[in-house]
Formats: C-alpha cells, structure tokens, sequence
C-alpha cells in the first residue's frame, strides 16, 4: 500500500511518495510498532465461521455497495467521478486486514476509529460473520499488485528512519498517527 496506493487501490486519496522500497519498508515498521493494541469482540461472538455467499448477499442487500465497491461491483460513473466522498474499494480488503479486524469493524466501526463515517449497521454477530467470510475472499490474486515486504519490522532503526519519513512528508496531516 505503501509503496503504491493506486496499485491497490486506483481511486484513493493517497498520493504516491515514489518511496524506495527501503522507505516504504521503514514507514510500515514505525506505523506497525505505533498502532495502538487492537481490541476486538470477544472471539466467542466471532468463531472464524460465516458463509461467504449469504456474505455476499448480505453485502448487496444491507446496502454496502452504496460506498463500497468490490470487484464484481464497481458503482456508477457518478461514484467514480466522486470518489471522495465514499468509502474505499474492497477488492483486496482480505489481503490487508485479518478476518477478526475486520468483524469488529464490520460490527462496530466506532470501536477502532471514534470518528469513523461508516455507520453502525445492526447486525447480528452471524451478519457479520458471513459478510467478513465473502470480503476476506476479496483479495486480487488476479491483480498485478503483490507484496513484497520481507525483514523485521521491529529493527529500532528501521523504526527510527520511518518515523522520520513520515514527519517530513507530513503523512499526519491526513492521517493521526501516534507519536
């Protein structure tokens, strides 16, 4: 993502640095040692179960294509033409984020982000549950885009450098970053 926003992606905000790999390595290690300690619903309410296609209903029928696009949806011209004003694409959400994260945020987008514009949309844990299982199929294998991330993400120096990255490209003027 880093390394290239618009290779995941193609509408985003996100400007590309043109960062080295080496920066784009350094950036990931500081906001991976300062992300705050995830706090998820109880595993109990989130077994990992769920049924990708009533997932994939739900999606259509709860109205999540009214922001989201996904790989089979990909919204009107007006959308495209106005994307700011929506939520991301996610077609390669279960290649970024972890089926339990993204549960949580599913249920509750407040619990991670208190001034998140996704609403709450009531649903029931097994809602959720199906709708992560068809989203974290959304991961664009087919895609031209891959990782390439590989090292420790917890080198003290690798950390440092990052840190100093991102204060000098100013990423927290869109972003809030701790530290």
């Amino acid at each position: 993502w880093i390394l290239n926003p618009r290779g995941w992606e193609h509408g985003t905000r996100m400007p590309n640095f043109v960062f080295t790999p080496e920066e784009s390595k350094a950036v990931t290690a500081y906001l991976w040692d300062a992300s705050k300690d995830a706090k998820y619903i109880p595993a109990a309410r989130f077994s990992g179960g769920g049924d990708a296609i009533a997932g994939k209903q739900a999606f259509f029928d709860v109205g999540c294509v009214g922001c989201h696009t996904v790989d089979e949806w990909k919204g009107s011209e007006i959308r495209a033409k106005d994307a700011a004003n929506f939520g991301p694409g996610l077609d390669k959400v279960g290649s970024k984020v972890t089926a339990e994260w993204l549960f949580d945020w599913i249920k509750n987008p407040k619990n991670y982000l208190k001034h998140a514009r996704m609403p709450s949309m009531r649903l029931t844990d097994g809602e959720a549950a199906n709708i992560t299982a068809y989203l974290m199929t959304q991961t664009g294998k087919n895609d031209s885009v891959s990782s390439t991330l590989s090292g420790n993400l917890t080198d003290a120096n690798l950390i440092r450098k990052g840190g100093e990255i991102i204060k000098s490209y100013g990423c927290y003027g869109c972003h809030e970053i701790k530290g």
